[in-house]
């Protein structure tokens, strides 16, 4: 420990990230180890004994389990009870424009989990109208992302409505800025991608960094310095003018980037490996 108190010797260390739960770890360099095992090593004994002591002190006294327990249960015991009926109540028939599609092939299945897991419209079948009326739409050549993005509309237009989930109540009203980096998968193309925001947030300091992915993915992110928060992905931020607006739209950020559009969506970087570079990488 580096605390005065702690009565220890400090280590120098480097930092570095645990992979998948992305938290602060520290490496320690041998040689400080033996540095510091040395100074022990030669230390009097009565200086020995009478740091011994008050490092065992101060560690009873900040990590003993009667003083750790009861910091615990005292602030259990100053929490109000959870009212679970209000709690049912409000997660009734909410719409879910966040909803992720699975690959469903049958576009029948397509439209109906559509109505039941974004619209939570339970009680359409195959004989309802509406669903007769999308079916006839893809007979007719419609494209099934534009009919996926009406539902999520649809949805968001009804929880606003309703003061229920608006994607506002998602960013931090106290951003100076807003910038968002939407990578929807794979786990690869994410955690390549974590080696460009420290230069994002280089070029924007004042602005904060928000990323979207499938939820699946989001651990990647976890503990992430440069990320403010992580937003789950919907496929309408594959609409640029979404995200950051225009003369009829406001946007919800300044800067967005979408990389993915031109890999994951439009393939468009291959060029038959004739590519010329014209920077010097090396």
């Amino acid at each position: 420990m580096c605390e005065p108190e702690a009565n220890s010797l400090s280590l120098e260390w480097n930092e570095y990230r645990e992979h998948g739960t992305e938290f602060i770890k520290a490496s320690t360099y041998p040689e400080s180890i033996a540095k510091q095992l040395n100074i022990v090593y030669k230390m009097p004994q009565h200086k020995r004994l009478e740091m011994g002591r008050k490092a065992r002190e101060w560690t009873i006294k900040n990590f003993g389990i009667q003083n750790v327990g009861k910091s615990i249960e005292e602030f259990i015991d100053k929490q109000q009870l959870v009212d679970w009926t209000k709690v049912l109540e409000n997660s009734q028939d909410k719409k879910d424009p966040y909803c992720q599609i699975p690959n469903i092939v049958d576009d029948g299945d397509w439209i109906l989990f559509m109505y039941h897991n974004i619209l939570k419209m339970k009680n359409i079948d195959k004989n309802d109208s509406g669903y007769l009326y999308w079916m006839g739409e893809l007979s007719k050549g419609a494209k099934k992302q534009d009919i996926e993005n009406y539902f999520r509309n649809v949805a968001l237009k009804e929880n606003e409505q309703e003061k229920q989930i608006k994607f506002e109540d998602l960013l931090d009203k106290k951003d100076k800025g807003r910038v968002i980096y939407v990578m929807p998968e794979s786990a690869g193309d994410i955690f390549l991608s974590t080696a460009l925001f420290k230069s994002i947030k280089n070029r924007y300091p004042d602005y904060s960094l928000y990323v979207a992915t499938k939820p699946q993915y989001k651990d990647i992110l976890e503990g992430n310095p440069y990320v403010h928060r992580w937003i789950e992905y919907n496929p309408i931020m594959d609409n640029l003018i979404w995200l950051e607006g225009n003369s009829q739209h406001d946007g919800y950020f300044d800067i967005a980037y979408l990389p993915y559009t031109c890999t994951q969506r439009n393939l468009n970087y291959l060029h038959n490996g004739l590519d010329k570079v014209e920077f010097q990488l090396t």
